[in-house]
């Protein structure tokens, strides 16, 4: 089983006392598990998020104020994925999803299962597709009832 990973997140690079996983950590793990990364986070401020720290009057030592973005893809074998998941403290949900454009799979749509990651400092969406070796043989020919065992499967392993 392959793990095809999107990973979005918006945080603080260094410890500014809001909670436990920073966005240097998250960027470190992802590097760690093999994901294709952003050379380097935004500068700080330049974040699609900023306009609630300018929404909220620029009040110092918010936590909208000086914000940077990250992001990461690829194809996990299920050692990385596993190595991400524990770095991360990620988790599954068990809800649908609209799915995922494009991707690192470079299909036009796929189905996705949504993992959290807790942190009092990060924005983050993490969205996996578990790929079995067989459907990247012969791509777009898996049906609803294959993909909803799969995402059972995923969840029941990786859930909460």
């Amino acid at each position: 089983m392959l793990f095809s990973v999107l990973v979005k997140a918006t945080g603080h690079m260094s410890d500014c006392g809001y909670g436990d996983l920073t966005l240097s950590e998250l960027v470190t793990a992802c590097r760690a598990a093999g994901l294709d990364c952003d050379d380097e986070p935004s500068v700080p401020g330049d974040s699609e998020y900023s306009y609630l720290w300018d929404k909220g009057g620029k009040e110092p030592g918010s936590f909208w104020e000086g914000l940077q973005d990250f992001q990461a893809s690829g194809i996990l074998t299920r050692k990385e994925f596993d190595r991400l998941v524990d770095d991360l403290g990620a988790f599954a949900e068990d809800y649908l999803t609209m799915g995922t454009l494009g991707g690192p799979l470079g299909l036009r749509y796929v189905p996705d299962i949504p993992f959290e990651i807790e942190s009092d400092r990060l924005i983050v969406s993490m969205r996996v597709t578990p790929v079995p070796k067989w459907e990247l043989r012969n791509p777009n020919t898996g049906r609803e009832g294959n993909w909803n065992r799969v995402r059972r499967a995923t969840v029941a392993v990786y859930g909460a």
